[in-house]
């Protein structure tokens, strides 16, 4: 997101960050009550800092794939630095609904630049896989715990 927002040689950098384990977000209410998604097991904000001075929200929903989880001993031990290492781990991370500036990034300068192929980012669909999809009442039992 900073990179297509502020440019590929952007210096922002991660002021604070808290963790919200107990709150959902908007989108993953949303996404739960009307598509069928399971809960996030875990919320974070972060707010990043760019070169400006300028303060950006970001909130990073993460979400666990049961079906993508491997069985493996190694698997313990991921390589952190290597995106493909845990797949069972579904991030869904965007700018907080903070501003004007943001709804539009959001809603049409990321579309817009993925359909032009200028960002690979690849967001996290709305609608749940069949396999997440029967995943559901693990999460819900999770959060009513």
């Amino acid at each position: 997101w900073e990179e297509l927002l502020v440019g590929s040689s952007n210096r922002s950098k991660l002021s604070r960050f808290m963790g919200r384990p107990m709150d959902l977000s908007p989108k993953s209410r949303v996404k739960n009550l009307f598509f069928g998604h399971p809960l996030p097991f875990d919320r974070h904000d972060w707010t990043v800092v760019r070169e400006d001075g300028t303060e950006v929200r970001y909130v990073i929903d993460y979400y666990h794939d049961d079906n993508a989880a491997s069985e493996l001993k190694q698997s313990a031990y991921p390589n952190m630095h290597d995106r493909e290492a845990v797949k069972s781990i579904l991030v869904d991370v965007r700018p907080a609904l903070d501003s004007v500036g943001v709804a539009l990034a959001r809603t049409v300068t990321m579309p817009l630049a993925r359909i032009s192929g200028e960002s690979k980012f690849v967001p996290l669909p709305m609608m749940p896989s069949a396999q997440l999809r029967n995943q559901v009442a693990e999460a819900d039992r999770v959060w009513k715990n």
